[in-house]
């Protein structure tokens, strides 16, 4: 289990990261994310608030 945010001002959710075969990870939200548009970028929080990773939504 990990933290994933894709805004600055929103508070990090809860989310399951998936590495697939072609190298991208797929982010699955506990609960559903408002507008998650390709761009962004999404950053990955361990449970103690610490950067494990991030990227650009495609």
């Amino acid at each position: 289990p990990a933290k994933a945010k894709i805004r600055y001002h929103h508070q990090a959710a809860d989310a399951l990261l998936e590495m697939q075969a072609d190298g991208c990870v797929r982010i699955l939200f506990d609960d559903p994310v408002r507008a998650a548009a390709p761009g962004q970028s999404a950053v990955f929080y361990d449970a103690d608030d610490c950067v494990i990773g991030g990227g650009i939504i495609v």
